[in-house]
């Protein structure tokens, strides 16, 4: 698997992955736009303005999605998606891994951190995999029925 820099290539791929405006607000927060087409996908994802990647497996199939910047002043991971074909596989703990590798290199900060939907367990399981726990937000979570978690190094 590699994680190269998304592009307007990937974005009808991911696209698929989100079905409905609910699946869509809980991946990519309440104000991300349903239904959408590829100008307003784009757009909402600040494509050009936070770096987003995709993971790329051996046969050059887009597996997964995830965006990384700096929030309180750590590596902040935002927006991971797995395919729908390739959940269960791995692929989220190599994105995981991946995009805090990227990110902390980014943001030249220390610990990571994102935000999961409560009620995601599959999510919340791969992040406590992956070394994150929660953790009170320093503020107001800016989106309901979420949690916050950290992973420090």
């Amino acid at each position: 698997m590699n994680l190269v820099a998304a592009s307007e290539a990937h974005l009808a791929t991911i696209m698929n992955w989100f079905d409905d405006a609910q699946s869509t607000k809980e991946w990519a927060g309440p104000q991300f736009p349903y239904p959408y087409d590829r100008t307003s996908f784009k757009d909402s994802l600040s494509l050009d303005k936070i770096a987003s990647y995709v993971l790329i497996n051996e046969g050059e199939e887009c597996v997964a999605f995830g965006q990384v910047y700096e929030r309180v002043g750590r590596c902040h991971l935002g927006r991971l998606a797995v395919s729908p074909e390739h959940r269960g596989t791995g692929v989220a703990s190599i994105l995981i891994d991946s995009l805090i590798t990227r990110g902390l290199e980014l943001t030249h900060t220390k610990s990571a951190s994102l935000f999961v939907v409560t009620h995601n367990f599959s999510a919340i399981r791969a992040y406590e995999k992956a070394g994150f726990r929660f953790s009170a937000y320093p503020g107001t979570i800016p989106y309901d029925n979420c949690l916050y978690m950290l992973k420090s190094e």
